[in-house]
């Protein structure tokens, strides 16, 4: 196949069918993702606000599910929950690569107007280098992300029914702090007449002596 059967960089919107499942195949990862912290919230034994902070701080979504990986290994080890951790981890790595897969392709017509993707660092030419996209098949794949989607919740429900739950020294340390900071906080100086009509009970409570 050469350049001239092929029309390269096609835009997707173009294909509205094609579109609205790629497009539920990448949104419904990122709702994944999301639910996936509260996961590694609780196999880390922190809150969902720092285990939000921590996972955010990498932008490769393999390296996050890395990360839950690694804590929930450790924290399930002797759990009767442990083979099905590492079997949703398993389903959610194969959702990752579909999800990249229509994240990050190259979209094309070739010259029977079917539309295909381009695999990003591979021979086009060659059969292994595209694919040749089918609406049944995107279905089929959003649909597993769907699956997975409400594993992952399904996953987390039964870690909150199963494990303690109490608060993470560090979501009480940065409560306690937070307190302090705002008491040591120097009010602004109200005005003469501001501050002869302000009674002690109209004032903000961190302000009251």
């Amino acid at each position: 196949m050469t350049n001239k059967s092929m029309k390269m960089n096609v835009m997707i919107s173009d294909y509205p069918e094609y579109a609205q499942y790629i497009a539920n195949i990448i949104t419904t990862w990122n709702s994944t993702e999301h639910a996936l912290g509260s996961v590694f919230a609780l196999v880390v034994g922190t809150d969902h606000w720092h285990a939000g902070r921590i996972l955010g701080a990498l932008a490769n979504s393999g390296a996050k599910l890395d990360l839950v990986e690694s804590a929930g290994k450790y924290t399930l080890e002797y759990s009767p929950r442990y083979e099905e951790f590492n079997n949703l981890i398993a389903e959610l790595r194969a959702i990752i690569q579909a999800r990249n897969t229509y994240a990050h392709g190259v979209y094309a017509v070739d010259h029977k107007g079917r539309l295909n993707i381009l695999r990003q660092g591979r021979d086009w030419t060659h059969q292994k280098g595209r694919k040749l996209l089918e609406i049944n098949q995107l279905k089929e794949q959003w649909q597993k992300s769907i699956k997975a989607f409400n594993n992952v919740i399904r996953f987390q429900n039964l870690l909150c029914q199963e494990m303690p739950q109490s608060p993470s020294a560090a979501w009480l340390y940065r409560c306690q702090t937070q307190s302090q900071h705002h008491q040591t906080q120097t009010p602004n100086q109200p005005t003469e007449q501001e501050s002869s009509d302000t009674t002690p009970e109209s004032q903000p409570e961190s302000y009251q002596k």
